[in-house]
């Protein structure tokens, strides 16, 4: 069987929360908030407490695309 886990997300109007579960047990693999979404300079925090600055006007989109790469 294909090794596989849940993205799951809650997006608002400036921020993006998500959380990479396992189906099998519900563990969090790891979760997370995008802040401050629009032209302030948005930042990605992780649970592992990295943050990740993106540039201004990131949106929605951007934050999606940027946790589809760090998380493959």
């Amino acid at each position: 069987m294909a090794d596989s886990r849940v993205l799951v997300i809650n997006c608002g109007s400036s921020s993006l929360k998500f959380a990479l579960i396992e189906p099998d047990s519900g563990a969090v693999v790891q979760s997370g908030a995008a802040e401050l979404l629009g032209p302030n300079g948005a930042r990605v925090r992780t649970g592992s407490k990295d943050t990740i600055e993106l540039p201004p006007g990131a949106g929605p989109a951007e934050v999606l695309e940027m946790l589809l790469q760090k998380l493959a």
